[in-house]
């Protein structure tokens, strides 16, 4: 049953599409990395933060899969208001903040979007990693349905010689940086971490409203080649998600389960495991709880759970008492289908 409820989910990702979420600070780039994946202006971009107040859904074919990109409103924490300040974040503004993180426990990916700083002044460069976004990236990795991550260091084009290389690649991840984000989030594998510019000379696919302080660089097919590394991890990553390693004879069936059967299956493991630690919990004398007066199994809860585990599968097969009534299929037959008079 495990291993079916495994093969639905790979099979309600190839079939329902595969959700990713672009999550980070404000103005690290998200707008633009999503015009950039989408080779179109989808979304607005400005150097005004907070210009994303909802989420942002397209769909696009990556390497073959359904993908649907979502754009969230950048994670940060402001001043609620009152006082006069550039960091002041209001109702609606904190609205996309709440919507982006819904967004992201609900999705299949999230792909952290980091930018590297540039000091005006000393022209030092340094990466900053926002509280907020760590908290919401460990909360996505380590929740009940673990998500997968990838971080996408994007201004990389900052760390480019002058001249840029003539093929426009760009330069390798600073090791120490790497270190940085691996020490931040634990989890995290060390391959999923990418490096990506979406500098272009054409500032309304860009975003990118203030091009003066940037290195003359190549053609602008050429700076956002590099996009294509991202892609492949992403890919990549996908074929890890819909692949199978524990598929049996006849197992592929399970591919084509849909969502109610796999809800129902999840729900029939759940009371096995409660009536598998009732019977355990028999054998430990210092327990008390789910005992009858001979402090052994109370056999009535325990039969109770096979009772209603058996239901659930008898809901799939239609058959039993547990079957369902005529309310629930029609429920599905209209829900599925498309029915007229």
């Amino acid at each position: 049953m495990r291993t079916f409820v495994e093969n639905a989910v790979r099979g309600e990702l190839l079939r329902a599409g595969i959700s990713i979420s672009l999550v980070g600070a404000p103005n690290v780039g998200k707008s633009s990395l999503l015009n950039r994946i989408v080779r179109r202006e989808a979304v607005i971009v400005s150097r005004e933060a907070g210009t994303t107040r909802d989420v942002v859904d397209l769909s696009v074919d990556l390497g073959g899969y359904v993908v649907v990109v979502g754009d969230t409103a950048g994670l940060r924490v402001g001043d609620i208001g009152g006082v006069e300040s550039d960091n002041i974040v209001g109702p609606v503004e904190r609205e996309g903040i709440r919507r982006a993180r819904k967004r992201v426990m609900e999705g299949d990916v999230v792909v952290v979007v980091l930018a590297i700083e540039e000091d005006q002044i000393s022209g030092k460069l340094s990466l900053p990693i926002p509280e907020e976004v760590v908290k919401v990236a460990r909360e996505a990795m380590g929740g009940e349905r673990k998500k997968e991550v990838v971080v996408c260091l994007n201004k990389m084009d900052l760390l480019q010689e002058h001249p840029p290389s003539p093929d426009g690649q760009l330069p390798p991840i600073p090791g120490d940086w790497r270190d940085m984000i691996m020490a931040t989030l634990p989890l995290l594998s060390e391959d999923a971490i990418v490096g990506i510019s979406c500098y272009d000379s054409n500032a309304s696919i860009s975003g990118s409203d203030d091009t003066t302080s940037l290195p003359p660089g190549p053609p602008a097919q050429k700076m956002g080649a590099n996009i294509q590394s991202l892609l492949t991890t992403l890919t990549t990553l996908f074929t890890r998600m819909t692949t199978s390693s524990t598929m049996t004879s006849g197992a592929e069936h399970s591919l084509a389960a849909t969502t109610r059967q796999r809800l129902l299956v999840e729900s029939c493991l759940r009371y096995l495991d409660g009536y598998l630690g009732m019977v355990e919990v028999g054998s430990d004398v210092s327990a008390t709880e789910d005992m009858d007066d001979t402090g052994g199994v109370d056999v009535v809860l325990a039969a109770e759970e096979l009772r209603s585990a058996a239901g659930c599968l008898s809901r799939i097969t239609g058959k039993g008492e547990g079957s369902g009534d005529v309310e629930e299929v029609l429920g599905v037959v209209f829900e599925k289908f498309c029915v007229g008079k």
